[in-house]
């Protein structure tokens, strides 16, 4: 008996994507669609997809739905056909489904020994309504509808009166499990955009399709629809019992009822006796109708004899396949009589072959005898020469023996020389500390010249005690992007939209903030210099100690308009928010230095302004450009820039490198004077040997260095020096980085003694490399130094150190 834990109806979205075995328990794939005839108001066929892998290059095949059946509590349907059958089916492509009518779906019943079900209602209609088959197919071929809709095309459909007057959609198909028969069509009405609406059940036939509005029309008077009781979603009618009443309120007779009867009448037309006949017309005189267990067996009989029917048409077609066989067979067979003659001819010309070869195999012997005086002589030869090879070697051996001693007596020497530089390092720092006392009698000007000559280690011990605060010395311009901008009232500025980098310097040029506006529409967007912006970072907030009035005055952009910056354009913007740009700021610094002056250096790059390639590009449009070596082959993507920010310099460009389609790159820290533009090609140069690069200790995605301790060693790898040691060693000794060699001009002298180092075996560390430089360089100062030029320095050291002072006030 039907309840609720055992369904008579099923939805069409319930039944889609049920999995399909057959006896055997092999599984055949899954319901993709159910196919509704819509004149009928049944399931025409299942769509099943079988076959193929994970999905993919599966085929689609049209099932009756006569040949499913359901194990509920499993969620899967039983197909009983062998899975040789269904694979030598006629399937069709998921994108081209065939443009189905019943005359293509006949052949799909009959390949599965099924008798389409609208041959046999029309034969059991034939004689009750005056229409035969013939009449009914011509009448369907005429209407401009489609014959079959799929169920989900169905779905989502409108639902209007005979008026045009929307009534609602409709929600879900029910499916009659026994049968195949659309149960009901559940239709939404009600509600306010779709709140509150109820759901009802409406028998298929009080629906007519109108194509070319893509709507139902429901053909129900309007008091009638609304005077029926609706269902909520979680009580919907699955049984005929709780359906009857429903289609009696809308005045239409249960389908199952409706079959009963015709079962009854079509009776006396197929094969009955004149007693059946009798017994029958007194039945119905009576007004008896048969039980469902009678019609069963009725279906059941039609449906063995539709069986029997295929089976002969089956044996018929196996016989054939079995003459087709046959002659195959006999092919086959004067193919292997044919092969086995070439196997014959083959063999003998293979012992042909054979008796030819070792004749030649004689004459070989013949002639290695022969040959074998001039091989010797020949052998002898090669063995003086290689003797004569090896005494050179030994003697350059020896050469180089001796040349690795004199050069550890010059290494002796220069550690004797170290150590007295390092004595006079310890008097100098005695004389800067009787020079610190001489101006202290100065002032102010002397506390602040004591601090502009802190040595090298005591600024070093400085930066790392900054290194040591809470948050991390740098930041990737992706994560600083979107960042809230406030003031020190706290009030809201707007967010940071952009970061554009001096291509030269390698540092922010200016950061982009979006300000004004409401919800992010009408924001104009602002150039901020970055050392006007200091960082929360707990609020992943800046602070913009700027008033909000002065920032409204300024100068904005628009953001499909940015303007094409230069340093002339950007230095206004700079002293508008009462800022020093940082181009003459280090100009200033370096005005009087060793090498080319403050205004020298403004110049050059007044000229490079001109150039080709821009002065500023945005961090988002250097993410993701491609990075070739000098011989133009492709190392890898530029996958993010990391800011320091206390200065705001791009610490290091990221590199992916290596792997395969992006799996199992590995990140570099690349320094920035690295890398030069192609702006053409979209992309930047790495001055760095890929076998250098392919040595590098990379890190992995979860683990960036986010300290300069931590990059240290990775500028010292690739041959460059930190630029905030430059920075200081600039402020303490007057040596910028303009003076010193460039990176690619040092690139030649580091090779050379590196191998020089390795061929000695005496490769040094990164520290002791540095500790050398540093050596050099002092030992430089003090023999170039002249008295004038040392009171010079003090008195840069001096006006760095009241800055620096300022700054940190």
């Amino acid at each position: 008996m039907a309840h609720r834990d055992n369904p008579e109806f099923l939805s069409a979205s319930t039944i889609k994507g049920d999995k399909v075995v057959n006896t055997a328990g092999e599984d055949l794939g899954k319901i993709e669609e159910l196919m509704i005839d819509v004149d009928d108001g049944r399931i025409a066929y299942a769509a099943l997809s079988f076959g193929g892998f994970l999905g993919m290059g599966n085929k689609l095949f049209a099932i009756p739905w006569q040949a499913l059946k359901l194990r509920l509590h499993e969620h899967t349907f039983l197909l009983d056909i062998p899975k040789e059958t269904l694979e030598r089916a006629e399937g069709f492509d998921k994108d081209n489904w065939p443009a189905a009518d019943r005359e293509w779906l006949s052949d799909t019943y009959t390949y599965y020994g099924y008798q389409p079900y609208w041959q046999r209602r029309a034969e059991e209609q034939t004689e009750i309504r005056g229409e035969v088959g013939a009449e009914r197919l011509s009448r369907e071929s005429a209407s401009e509808n489609p014959i079959f809709l799929s169920a989900d095309s169905i779905k989502g459909n409108k639902v209007v009166n005979r008026d045009g007057n929307d009534i609602g959609k409709i929600d879900e198909i029910m499916i009659d499990l026994q049968d195949g028969n659309v149960a009901y069509a559940a239709v939404s009405h009600g509600g306010i955009l779709g709140i509150g609406s109820k759901l009802f059940a409406i028998p298929w036939k009080a629906f007519s399709l109108r194509i070319r509005d893509n709507a139902f029309i429901l053909d129900i008077p309007e008091e009638t629809f609304d005077k029926a009781e609706g269902f909520d979603k979680s009580h919907w009618p699955l049984t005929r019992q709780e359906l009857s009443g429903t289609f009696t309120h809308y005045g239409f007779e249960p389908y199952w009822q409706a079959a009963a009867v015709g079962a009854g009448v079509s009776a006396g037309v197929m094969g009955e006796t004149e007693a059946e006949k009798m017994s029958r017309m007194e039945r119905e005189r009576k007004g008896l109708v048969k039980t469902d267990e009678e019609l069963k067996a009725r279906q059941e009989r039609e449906r063995l004899e539709g069986l029997k029917e295929t089976q002969e048409e089956k044996i018929s077609r196996l016989e054939q396949e079995r003459m087709e066989r046959e002659r195959q067979t006999e092919t086959e067979r004067e193919r292997l009589s044919r092969l086995e003659k070439e196997q014959m001819e083959l063999e003998n010309q293979s012992r042909v072959e054979k008796e030819k070869l070792a004749g030649l195999e004689k004459e070989l012997q013949e002639s290695i005898r022969l040959e074998e005086t001039e091989k010797v002589s020949r052998l002898e030869k090669e063995v003086n020469l290689l003797q004569g090879q090896e005494q050179s070697r030994r003697e350059r051996l020896a050469q180089l023996e001796s040349e690795r001693a004199r050069v550890g007596k010059l290494e002796e020497t220069e550690k004797e020389r170290l150590a007295r530089l390092e004595k006079e390092r310890t008097e100098a720092e005695k004389r800067h500390e009787t020079e610190k006392e001489r101006l202290a009698g100065l002032g102010t000007g002397g506390v602040m010249a004591a601090k502009g000559a802190e040595t090298g280690y005591a600024k070093m011990a400085r930066t790392e005690g900054i290194a040591g605060r809470e948050g991390p010395e740098f930041l990737s311009a992706s994560t600083i992007k979107g960042n809230k901008v406030v003031n020190t009232a706290g009030e809201d500025l707007g967010k940071i939209e952009e970061l554009m980098i001096d291509l030269d310097e390698g540092r922010i040029g200016y950061a982009v903030l979006s300000f004004g506006g409401f919800l992010g529409l009408g924001d104009k967007l602002f150039s901020i210099p970055w050392n006007s912006l200091s960082l929360r970072v707990h609020e992943h907030s800046f602070v913009l100690d700027v008033p909000k009035e002065t920032l409204e005055k300024a100068e904005g952009f628009d953001k499909d308009n940015w303007p094409v910056t230069t340093r002339e354009s950007l230095s206004q913007t700079y002293n508008y928010y009462g800022h020093e740009p940082y181009w003459q700021r280090e100009a200033t610094e370096r005005t009087g230095l060793p090498g080319e002056i403050g205004s020298e250096r403004v110049s050059g790059k007044d000229v490079t302004a001109g150039r080709e390639s821009p002065e500023f590009l945005s961090a988002g449009t250097i993410k993701g450009d491609k990075v070739i070596n000098t011989e133009g082959e492709d190392l890898g993507k530029i996958e993010e820039l990391m800011i320091d920010l206390d200065d705001g310099r791009v610490g290091y460009a990221v590199l992916s490198f290596g792997g395969f389609l992006g799996m199992g790159d590995k990140l570099f820290a690349i320094p920035w004077k690295a890398l030069s533009l192609k702006v053409h090609e979209h992309a930047f140069v790495l001055n760095i040997p890929k076998d250098v690069l392919k040595d590098a200790e990379g890190f992995d995605k979860d683990r960036w260095p986010l300290t300069r301790d931590s990059l240290s060693r990775t500028y010292t790898y690739y041959g460059y020096q930190p630029y905030w040691q430059k920075r200081e060693t600039a402020e303490v000794t007057g040596v910028t980085e303009e003076t010193a060699e460039s990176p690619r001009e040092r690139e030649p002298a580091r090779m050379e003694r590196r191998a020089e180092s390795e061929s000695h075996g005496q490769l040094k560390t990164a520290e002791e490399k540095m500790a050398q430089q540093d050596k050099e360089r002092i030992k430089r100062m003090e023999e170039t130094e002249t008295d004038k030029e040392k009171l010079e320095r003090l008195e840069r050291e001096r006006t760095v150190a009241e800055r620096r002072e300022k700054k940190y006030q």
